[in-house]
């Protein structure tokens, strides 16, 4: 190896939150002669797992340029920022680690290279949280729910075609099937809202960190009195990776937690009567 580097944190136990900085030490021996093209130490995320793997660079600064001598040590300062990515994360499928390199650009050369890892903790409230992260969420999955919904459609027309052209009397009779089977699904949907009217979930926070409460208040307002079952809410979290790509894209998804609640037990509900849980 044409020389030694290592890297040495000023608080190696450190838990960082997202924008704060690292500070620390490179420290570089030459085992030999050598010109550097730059000594760049970096501050990245990196993901592994079962899905596509990605990367990305926060913050980079060149310490050196310039020639070593042959036994020459060296010690650089230096300070990087954390980048606003997601959180230190290890999971089933998804990995999320927050890497400080260190890395000696040589010509016609492999660039010695270390790296060590920090503990960067998620947000603690939403002002923290990028923008572009707590919007367009519900857009994404509008698209993706019409992108579905569209897909189904147009197959089971096609397939249809294909029958009527086939066997007609077949046809007539899945239609009656489908159609039944659609109309007794919308018409449930229906009654449903028609009784309840429009729920309202309200959360006091849009994004808590691990540990914190979950809180909010469901509201209903029935349009007509009925017999309840009970209202439940049910809390999940899970992961979601996605590998490969166009026709060989895959979504792998595992569910990390779930667990539902209680809240409010069977009884009367009464016409425009308000309950705020």
């Amino acid at each position: 190896m044409k020389c030694e580097i290592y890297i040495e944190l000023d608080t190696p136990d450190s838990v960082y939150r997202r924008g704060d900085v690292v500070s620390g030490k490179v420290h570089l021996k030459a085992n030999q002669d050598l010109t550097c093209k730059g000594l760049q130490i970096t501050s990245m995320m990196k993901t592994s797992g079962r899905g596509n793997v990605d990367s990305q660079t926060s913050d980079q600064i060149t310490l050196y340029e310039g020639r070593f001598s042959k036994g020459q040590e060296e010690v650089y300062p230096f300070q990087l920022k954390v980048g606003q990515g997601p959180p230190s994360y290890h999971g089933q499928m998804i990995n999320i680690d927050h890497w400080i390199e260190a890395r000696v650009k040589l010509s016609f050369a492999f660039d010695p290279k270390t790296m060590i890892p920090i503990t960067v903790r998620g947000a603690g409230d939403a002002s923290e949280v990028p923008e572009h992260l707590l919007k367009g969420t519900s857009q994404w999955f509008a698209y993706v729910f019409i992108a579905i919904f569209a897909s189904i459609f147009l197959f089971i027309a096609f397939a249809l075609m294909v029958v009527a052209a086939a066997i007609p009397f077949l046809f007539w009779i899945l239609l009656l099937v489908i159609g039944g089977g659609v109309g007794f699904w919308a018409s449930r949907r229906w009654m449903i809202r028609q009784l309840l009217g429009q729920p309202k979930l309200e959360l006091t926070e849009n994004c808590i960190a691990a540990g914190d409460q979950l809180k909010g208040t469901l509201s209903v307002t029935p349009r007509k009195s009925f017999e309840c079952n009970g209202i439940t809410l049910t809390l999940v979290a899970s992961e979601e990776a996605t590998s490969g790509s166009g026709s060989n894209r895959k979504t792998h998804k595992h569910t990390c937690y779930e667990e539902t609640f209680n809240l409010r037990s069977a009884g009367p509900m009464k016409a425009g009567d308000t309950q705020n849980i």
